[in-house]
């Protein structure tokens, strides 16, 4: 057998050798953390009536104090009552819709007049924070995103209601209409 055969022959043992011994042959690999920002942080969206201070009743031209535990309301008559609510609102892509459900008057003053009758207007202010602010309303909501830095607003609601003047018989001393059943709702859009 030639020298050159024998060699081939010994370094293709070698190798034999060395593949069957360990099973596999192990091939570099290297790794390392990841050095970016590794988690996630959610906003908020909330919403709380600034109470005391934030809710008033009013009537009249110019506007006076109506007092619904005394005051009473005849025919002719517009009663507001505003509330103002804080809204926190954190996220870079957040726009939200207010809304006033559950407005129906109720109670023997809404029955023994039917065309007792409320409205709702809502508007949007900007109360806290640094930065540009632009609150912007409507059909689509409000939008938060291009407020930087600005995380708290008001939101004032102003709930109208009106005694038709044309209300014809007397209505009664002690009839009452109900609105506690009212709620500001904030729902992501």
């Amino acid at each position: 057998m030639r020298k050159t055969t024998k060699g081939a022959i010994a370094v293709g043992a070698g190798v034999a050798l060395l593949l069957g011994g360990a099973g596999t042959m192990a091939l570099w690999n290297d790794s390392v953390g990841m050095q970016n920002a590794t988690t996630v942080t959610a906003g908020n969206l909330d919403i709380v009536a600034k109470t005391p201070t934030g809710q008033t009743w009013t009537w009249g031209t110019p506007a006076v104090t109506f007092n619904p535990a005394t005051s009473k309301i005849v025919p002719g008559d517009v009663v507001t009552y505003t509330q103002v609510f804080t809204v926190t609102a954190q996220g870079d892509h957040l726009k939200a819709a207010a809304a006033v459900t559950g407005l129906n008057l109720t109670g023997a003053l809404k029955t023994a007049v039917p065309t007792l009758a409320t409205t709702t207007t809502l508007s949007y202010a900007v109360t806290a924070g640094t930065g540009t602010a632009v609150v912007t309303g409507g059909g689509s909501g409000i939008d938060f995103t291009a407020n930087s830095g600005v995380t708290s607003y008001d939101v004032t609601v102003v709930v109208t209601i009106t005694f038709p003047s044309a209300t014809t018989g007397q209505a009664g001393t002690t009839l009452a209409a109900d609105l506690s059943a009212a709620t500001v709702t904030l729902s992501q859009v």
